[in-house]
């Protein structure tokens, strides 16, 4: 399950030219469904939600706005998605455990 969720997390803007908006969508509802499982441990269940929603609330008005604004904004998008990765591993290895 845990590669399914990195597949359609990370992969989404590959798969047939999906626009980000909509990958942000996907992503929002993921989220939702994760928490509502409870399929990551911890923090982890919620990062996908997160990353959802950020697309919408900070990264479009930022990109928007100021450059430098932007700039950060999506820096802390992609430590965002790098939240994800330390999610997606920590699962792994918790799974993996006998």
């Amino acid at each position: 399950m845990l590669w399914y969720i990195a597949v359609v997390s990370l992969g989404l803007e590959k798969v047939g030219g999906v626009s980000f908006g909509r990958a942000a969508l996907w992503l929002y509802g993921v989220g939702a469904v994760l928490v509502a499982a409870a399929v990551l441990p911890g923090w982890g269940r919620w990062v996908p939600l997160v990353l959802g929603a950020y697309v919408f609330v900070p990264l479009f008005p930022a990109v928007f706005g100021p450059m430098v604004l932007g700039r950060i904004a999506i820096g802390v998008w992609l430590l965002l998605f790098a939240a994800l990765g330390v999610a997606l591993v920590r699962a792994a290895q918790e799974e993996a455990r006998p």
